[in-house]
């Protein structure tokens, strides 16, 4: 029986707080809406990689239709697809689905005068998922090994879940023991053997990895094998303290994968407590917990920095913090607020695999984990008044005010989910996001390796068309108005620096470039809305190189010695830079992307070709001009 899951004080909870009823009863009707529509045993057919589960033309993730293995519809552009990969793909998230709705079963089942049903679904299910284990074949395709799922990471997410849902209902009763017994070495055993040989270095999925052995260790009753999970080579202790900058941003720099990986050392911290270790009180598992906060808009996005999915969201992370505030009660009054400043939105599940979607309750707060580990009513405070920050180890500056908000990324070098964009910037002003990272989309799309992830898709400068290669940028100067920044190896021979200064209504950028030889220097910002220039252009042929150069369209040029300015305008507000001249100057504007195929942006680009140049520009943002 779990010693955390106090099932007394949830049913307390859903006699008394009306989110929590609510929460069940939407519970109960998408159980019955999933077993009516797959009445089915989990597949055995071979899954495939989530992120193909993508429309090819927008970029945008398909709609998954239970009852539609072979038909999958991209809900932008009404596209179709079927067979490989999006099939199997299907099938990956069907696996999910099946998860989600087990752990419906576990709650449901421990409601006053519950049906037998629930109890018979989990015990079905998990002994389908034991008995078959053996009949599905390793995949080796992806990162890493899996067998249910297609790559060791999604395989361990399934495995904690399997051992979250057995914690959860070990007080019913369901299995016999020999029934456990099979379980154990059917599933758990076999799922350990693939798992842990792994598990090799400081990353989101070994996290992830070493927390499934974890869960194994826990239903197999090795203490030994728990404890070196926690405190061995690539254990808890390690991927935390080697994983995060001083001020504990996750070395990926992607919000993306800092959660992603803070669930994973939730997930074990939860079963360390289960067996006495307390690792919620870790002050760097508090500091990696709080350090993006600050981050977020006040609409609750995130910058989508790296492989950072763009719609991400402040929001999407209160169960992660209903979670955190089983042992941190001062993370309470920041549920408050962020509850009190969204819209009620589909309850998420616990495990944190790609699932079908699922109804609201009509409360901000109904989550299975505000039902199972939240307090039951939550403290307030006064709201934090923002303002300007740096992060100096991780590379980020932020420079804000009551209208303005520039951010500057110059971060260390951030694995393969870097996008190799030091010194780039966005911009937010009135409630706007009029200047952005375009994050990733599905990483088998061609639109990711496009554009996405080239460094000419950030607002930064490019030399010789060429992407930034690994490296690592560092802060110069700070102040609640000014930072300055250098990348020294972006580019070979290279040295990029950039000054920003905050004003009341706008900033000045100095975006200083010194190469060993001349080269073509290309200076890009993109923007929201339309735009308008003192220039006289003519149309210019579309660019040949790749790198993110032939995304470009609708192509204007000048050439200009002298200062000149661009207006953008997007929704009441007007954006004016006032550009300083320089000899030579090719002034590129056009068309392009932004998160997607879908989100179109407007540029302004200025080219050079020399040695060492300077980009002097000032930026005036005005509400309805």
């Amino acid at each position: 029986m779990s010693k955390i899951i106090n099932w007394n004080s949830i049913l307390h909870k859903i006699d008394t707080q009306p989110w929590a009823s609510a929460l069940v009863h939407v519970l109960a009707r998408d159980y019955e809406t999933h077993v009516n529509a797959y009445p089915c045993d989990p597949p055995l057919d071979r899954s495939e990689w989530g992120h193909l589960f993508f429309c090819d033309q927008c970029g945008v993730r398909l709609d998954f239709n239970i009852t539609e293995p072979h038909k999958h519809i991209c809900p932008d552009c009404g596209k179709t697809f079927s067979g490989y990969p999006y099939d199997g793909a299907w099938i990956k998230i069907m696996h999910s689905t099946i998860v989600t709705n087990m752990e419906r079963a576990a709650i449901l089942a421990h409601m006053p005068a519950a049906s037998k049903k629930y109890e018979r679904y989990l015990h079905d299910t998990v002994l389908f998922y034991a008995d078959h284990y053996k009949d599905y074949s390793e995949n080796k395709k992806y990162a890493g090994i899996g067998k249910i799922y297609p790559q060791g990471l999604s395989e361990a997410i399934f495995v904690i879940a399997m051992e979250r849902i057995w914690r959860m209902t070990a007080d019913l009763g369901i299995f016999t023991e020999a029934e456990s017994q099979r379980i154990g070495k059917d599933f758990f055993l076999p799922a350990l053997n693939l798992i842990r040989p792994q598990i090799k270095q400081i990353h989101n999925i070994h996290a992830w990895m070493n927390s499934a052995v974890a869960a194994c260790a826990n239903f197999l009753g090795d203490k030994e094998l728990l404890k070196e999970t926690i405190y061995g080579k690539n254990g808890w202790f390690d991927q935390l303290e080697k994983g995060i900058t001083r001020e504990g941003i996750w070395y990926e720099v992607s919000i993306t994968y800092h959660y992603y990986t803070l669930h994973a050392l939730v997930s074990l911290a939860w079963i360390a407590l289960e067996n006495d270790i307390d690792l919620f009180r870790t002050p760097d598992l508090k500091k990696m917990a709080a350090v993006y906060i600050p981050l977020a808009y006040p609409d609750g996005r995130f910058p989508a920095y790296n492989d950072g999915w763009f719609h991400s969201n402040l929001f999407q992370e209160c169960a992660l913090f209903e979670e955190l505030s089983y042992a941190d009660h001062s993370l309470e009054p920041l549920l408050y607020r962020m509850y009190g400043n969204m819209d009620p939105v589909p309850y998420c599940s616990l495990h944190s695999l790609m699932s079908s979607k699922t109804n609201t309750t009509g409360y901000a707060r109904a989550s299975l984990a505000a039902l199972l580990y939240g307090a039951e009513t939550l403290s307030k405070a006064d709201e934090p008044k923002p303002g300007s920050f740096l992060y100096r180890d991780t590379g980020i500056a932020v420079l804000q005010n009551d209208h303005i908000r520039v951010g500057l990324k110059c971060t260390g070098e951030g694995g393969g989910h870097d996008h190799n964009d030091k010194n780039s910037i966005e911009v937010y002003a009135y409630d706007k996001l009029l200047s952005y990272d375009p994050g990733t989309s599905g990483y088998g799309l061609p639109f990711n390796r496009n554009w996405s992830r080239t460094s000419l898709a950030h607002n930064m400068v490019c030399v010789n068309c060429q992407r930034q290669r690994n490296s690592k940028g560092r802060i110069l100067e700070y102040s609640g108005d000014y930072v300055s920044a250098q990348a020294e190896d972006a580019y070979e021979g290279v040295f990029l620096t950039r000054e920003i200064s905050l004003m009341e209504n706008g900033f000045k950028d100095i975006f200083h470039v010194k190469c060993d030889k001349r080269s073509k220097i290309d200076w890009i910002f993109h923007c929201k809305g339309s735009m308008v220039t003192t220039l006289s252009l003519s149309d210019r042929e579309v660019f040949q190189e790749e790198n993110g150069y032939n995304q470009l369209f609708d192509l204007k040029h000048a050439f200009t010695d002298n200062d000149f300015s661009i207006i953008f305008r997007d929704q009441g507000l007007q954006l004016t830079m006032q550009f300083s001249g320089s000899k030579g100057t090719e002034v590129v504007t056009g068309k392009c992307y932004g998160a997607d195929r879908e989100d179109i942006l407007s540029f302004v680009m200025l080219r050079r070709e020399e040695k060492e140049t300077r980009f002097i520009e000032q930026t005036a943002v005005v509400k309805n001009p």
